[in-house]
């Protein structure tokens, strides 16, 4: 199974806490990486399934179904002053000074894209493959970041602003090889999966 960073670890973790009650028989590895790097592994064959934002492009036969779907928003510092904005447009981020995860995940893909229709050079000064450490760095006012707003429930510090006309929404998904996994246990785990997301 592979898991990116999610705006809810505790959820994914109790997720394969129960999927262990139920089947101690099964061995389960967990590889954590980056929507990119989850999603090439799939397709190799190396993943039987991944819980990861769905990056630009998955070519088939990788299936992939959304668990939850969240608008972007403009995260800030407490006393950046775009935090008193009700809504804010990416033009008028251009001078800001980004932090932004590594070109591998989803979020950041779907970020350069958005700059990149809108004809719009970013300043990004940091890059990293930790969503937490992101946040706290945008907490402390080091820069800004553009992330979807379910991820801003990892940290209360931070203000967050929406974005006008607002870019595509993120996706969470979990994705597999064909219409269901080829392994038995990875599909009941994918089971599993689904009704958990559509239970809340």
């Amino acid at each position: 199974v592979g898991v990116a960073q999610a705006s809810d670890p505790g959820r994914v973790a109790r997720l394969l806490g129960r999927f262990h009650d139920d089947y101690p028989g099964v061995t389960v590895r967990v590889i954590q990486g980056s929507a990119t790097d989850l999603i090439e592994g799939v397709g190799a064959g190396a993943i039987d399934l991944a819980l990861c934002g769905k990056p630009l492009n998955v070519k088939a036969p990788i299936t992939c179904i959304t668990l939850v779907s969240a608008p972007f928003v403009l995260a800030c510092g407490p006393r950046h002053p775009v935090g008193a904005r009700e809504r804010v447009t990416l033009r008028e981020l251009a001078g800001e000074r980004f932090i932004d995860m590594n070109t591998g995940w989803a979020s950041r893909q779907l970020t350069d894209r958005a700059f990149g229709q809108a004809g719009i050079k970013r300043n990004i000064v940091c890059e990293l493959d930790d969503v937490l450490l992101l946040m706290q760095m945008v907490e402390e006012g080091l820069g800004v970041a553009i992330v979807p707003g379910v991820s801003t429930r990892i940290t209360s510090g931070m203000r967050t602003v929406p974005i006008q006309p607002p870019p595509p929404d993120w996706q969470f998904v979990v994705a597999f090889v064909g219409p269901e996994p080829a392994n038995v246990a990875a599909r009941v785990f994918l089971g599993m999966t689904t009704r958990e997301w559509q239970s809340r």
